[in-house]
């Protein structure tokens, strides 16, 4: 999926070609991270919520397809929509109208005032591999929603499996312009522009999410929060001048809407640990493809951490009784044998760094997810680095995307060999020359971008054989070399 940004922080210009492994390289203060949060907040969940809140009229505008299909309804009562045409025909401009609104809400989402974004400028130049998925995706769909009344729905949206169409109905299916549907239980008209809105952010909802289902970022800030109590907002001191006595007092710092996501995610995992559970067991049972997940979870753990991470139950386990204080105080525990239980706390940085992505994919992951990891390699042992890239490529491998910054040069280095490794027609027999030994952390050169950030610029590190050209680290290894002769 190719992307341009113009004007994002340090970044002039940038074109980005977004592949199930892509890869941010490059100094600090290049831009790696704030990019990677902004592309989070485009496809995530933010990006849509403040796209759809911009005046209906002004956004039914810019597809005439949707505006025919709210005609309908508005005249009609019901109506229908083909959501692949409708993906097909503004697919791309749908997503770059998202992205172009990014402007807007960058200040909030990166809980800044000082940073202008007035000549942020983001569009798609095509879904390119992601089309085909794209559209696959939008038949998968199965929707049923209803506006309840005493007897019949006030009005219902329908979606099944494996049909392209969108349905929509009132109670009364013919409906003169103008007049309203009454809702028996509080015999008061509702006006069908409510179910206007309520179609129209339904479409935009499934056109989203048939691209990634969601989003989840792993912030560098996960390393301490997963120590923590969560849910906690930063709290400062400041000095307030009233008249001429200056006074202390505290204000709340909403943090970065990255770390609001992660908490979110991770937050009822935690509280509701026994649920959670459960829940996941629910839908390994609909989605089977689910249980490679908790699989995975378990390869990082054993070869990776070394260990087994375990969340025992709070003294209060039904969800009705579970108290903040419980959740505060909850612990996650990591077991680097059947004999030793560690707090996660005093357990090594390298578990409370992996500690979240074990949650995540236990928990929390499912195919045609966008995650993105800001530094996967921070406190890490070289070692576990060049694991964690195979690992990270078994992701992949089972359906999930990844985008991640990184300083590390051994994953790089290493990413390279599995390109090559993919290349083999005799898999097999190379699989134990690597890490993890397991031929599903070879990743075909399709199926990855590497940008190298420096000085403003973001170029394309990834050449046509594989090999990822990038001078950063090497200029400081020659340095050092350098300085060593000289004396």
């Amino acid at each position: 999926m190719k992307i341009r940004i113009q004007n994002l922080g340090v970044i002039k210009n940038a074109d980005i070609d977004l592949k199930p492994l892509t890869i941010f390289v490059g100094p600090n203060n290049a831009g790696k991270t704030w990019l990677a949060y902004t592309l989070a907040g485009i496809f995530g969940e933010f990006g849509y919520k403040e796209y759809i809140n911009v005046d209906m009229d002004t956004l039914l505008a810019s597809y005439p397809l949707l505006h025919d299909a709210v005609e309908r309804l508005l005249k009609n009562g019901s109506t229908s929509l083909d959501l692949t045409q409708f993906a097909k025909e503004y697919g791309t401009s749908y997503f770059t109208n998202v992205a172009q609104h990014a402007k807007t809400w960058m200040p909030q989402f990166m809980s800044t005032q000082r940073a202008d974004f007035d000549n942020l400028d983001i569009s798609l130049n095509s879904l390119a591999e992601k089309e085909s998925s794209f559209y696959s995706n939008i038949l998968t769909v199965n929707l049923e929603l209803d506006v309840p009344n005493k007897e019949n729905p006030l009005f219902s949206i329908r979606k099944n499996h494996g049909d392209n169409k969108l349905y929509a109905y009132t109670a009364v299916q013919t409906v003169f312009p103008g007049e309203a549907v009454v809702d028996e239980q509080e015999d008061k008209p509702l006006p069908l522009s409510l179910f206007r809105n309520l179609f129209v952010h339904w479409v935009f909802q499934l056109i989203h999410r048939s691209l990634y289902i969601k989003v989840d970022i792993l912030p560098t800030e996960r390393t301490t929060i997963i120590t923590f109590p969560f849910g906690k907002r930063k709290v400062e001191e400041v000095t307030i001048s009233n008249g001429s006595v200056p006074y202390q007092d505290k204000r709340e710092i909403a943090m970065i809407e990255p770390v609001n996501s992660f908490l979110q995610m991770l937050a009822p995992t935690i509280l509701e640990n026994r649920i959670a559970t459960k829940r996941r067991q629910r839908a390994i049972k609909n989605e089977p493809s689910i249980k490679e997940y908790t699989q995975l979870a378990r390869i990082l753990e054993k070869q990776i951490l070394n260990g087994e991470l375990s969340l025992p139950e709070p003294e209060a386990t039904i969800l009705g009784e579970a108290r903040q204080a419980d959740f505060d105080q909850r612990e996650i525990l990591f077991k680097p044998n059947k004999k030793v239980a560690l707090d996660i706390s005093v357990s090594s940085s390298m578990v409370k760094e992996l500690s979240t992505l074990v949650l995540y994919l236990r928990y929390v992951a499912k195919a045609n997810q966008l995650l993105v990891i800001d530094e996967p390699e921070m406190n890490l042992h070289p070692e576990a680095q060049v694991k964690m890239i195979e690992f990270l490529a078994m992701l992949v491998k089972a359906g999930l995307n990844i985008l991640i910054t990184t300083h590390s040069p051994y994953m790089l280095d290493h990413l390279a060999n599995l390109i090559k490794a993919a290349q083999n027609e005799n898999k097999e027999s190379i699989r134990d020359k690597f890490y993890l030994k397991c031929t599903d952390a070879f990743i075909a050169k399709e199926n990855v971008s590497v940008y190298l950030f420096n000085q403003g610029r973001v170029t394309n590190a990834l050449d046509d054989d594989g090999v990822i050209q990038w001078n950063t680290f090497g200029d400081v290894s020659e340095r050092i070399s350098e300085i060593y002769y000289q004396l």
